[in-house]
């Protein structure tokens, strides 16, 4: 089968750009034909498969412009895919909504998959650009627009979890005509050893972008009202904020106990000497580092989703007080942190238990097994 891929990226440098390489591995060791459209790939998808890169399309700064970049961006995707030389395929599978919709123009006939990593796009865009109105407002009916003709445009429209397809559903007010098809998260299984770390100084880590919705500062000022416990944190991640957090660091007096080791290719290192992997962020659609620690045999601690300050789907892998812990509220992660500093035993089995959760259903084999009965009925019903 035919299938062109497209996002911004397949490489390591998130959780959306990771998925995206090991689905066109994945899809390439079944004998799929795969073309990637992208602004970026690692050398590993270059090998791999056809790749069309497409420059990164921005600098939208005179004249104000850059109020209207979002939609001035989409405009520019439009022309840039309407003339470009791409293969046709069998399938679509898109992401990046900028690509989605003159894909869909350029292939009218073409059955296309949207795969969107966001909870809801306009939302979790707009909420990360800075305080412009102009930029903000642009941004969300932007891609509220955008997203709205992908899930009402698309053969289907895939997610991690049926929680995420009920947010689309309630969200744009779609009728049940509109389809969704549910493949849960992959990650790697890999071989590991539960029993050989330190049990003096607990290691923490935490993994993702440095930017507020992550809440690394929260997580900071929380160990920093426990120095009377043996603890050490690796963060491991870039991003805008990096150097407000590097500050609190230094303010706290926890540079002795807090490493920034900024982006890291291969992260396995981390995974292998952590205890916990402590994940305090505020918003989420499947966090795929979460799932990434589990089949490393560490437990991860976050915080519940309220629908107000903090949205996410951890409960639909996280069984607090068997293979993780979900904190109630950021109260509750603070006590949970220092209880297990004090008594990390009580929570000894956690670790397997994540393990053991991913093995039975987070693998690749089995989201692989998904897609391709997923590839087959799209050519069919389409």
């Amino acid at each position: 089968m035919k299938i062109l891929i497209a996002n911004f990226a397949a490489d390591k440098t998130g959780g959306a750009e990771v998925y995206t390489s090991e689905l066109i591995l994945g899809l390439k060791s079944r004998k799929h034909d795969v073309t990637f459209l992208c602004n970026s790939a690692s050398q590993q998808i270059v090998a791999a498969c056809g790749v069309i890169e497409c420059p990164k399309i921005g600098g939208f700064t005179s004249l104000g412009s850059w109020r209207i970049a979002p939609f001035l961006q989409w405009l520019a995707y439009e022309r840039y895919i309407h003339k470009i030389n791409l293969p046709k395929p069998d399938v679509i599978i898109a992401s990046p909504l900028f690509m989605l919709r003159p894909l869909a123009r350029r292939f009218p006939k073409t059955p296309r998959i949207y795969l969107p990593h966001a909870l809801v796009a306009p939302i979790e865009v707009s909420d990360a650009l800075n305080n412009d109105p102009l930029l903000k407002w642009t941004a969300f009916h932007t891609y509220y627009k955008l997203e709205c003709w992908a899930l009402l445009n698309s053969n289907t429209t895939v997610r991690f979890l049926n929680k995420n397809a009920d947010i689309l559903r309630k969200f744009y007010k779609l009728k049940d005509s509109v389809r969704f098809d549910i493949i849960p998260p992959a990650t790697s299984y890999p071989d590991i050893d539960l029993n050989h770390k330190d049990k003096s100084t607990k290691r923490f880590l935490f993994i993702g972008r440095l930017i507020a919705s992550k809440n690394v500062v929260f997580l900071i000022n929380t160990l920093a009202t426990m120095k009377d416990l043996p603890w050490e944190l690796d963060i491991v991640g870039d991003g805008a904020q990096r150097e407000f957090i590097e500050n609190t660091i230094n303010r706290l007096g926890l540079k002795e106990r807090i490493t920034l080791h900024g982006h890291q290719n291969d992260v396995s290192c981390f995974y292998r000497k952590a205890d916990m992997f402590l994940f305090p962020s505020l918003l989420e659609s499947v966090a795929l580092v979460v799932l990434e620690a589990m089949a490393f045999g560490v437990p991860s601690l976050v915080i519940h989703d309220d629908g107000l300050k903090y949205k996410n789907s951890f409960d639909a892998f996280i069984s607090n007080g068997e293979n993780g812990l979900i904190a109630e509220d950021e109260c509750d992660f603070a006590t949970k942190l220092r209880e297990y500093l004090i008594s990390p035993d009580r929570i000894a089995t956690l670790g397997s238990n994540a393990r053991q959760l991913i093995r039975d259903n987070y693998t690749w084999k089995h989201a692989l097994d998904l897609w391709d009965r997923l590839l087959e009925n799209i050519l069919v019903t389409a």
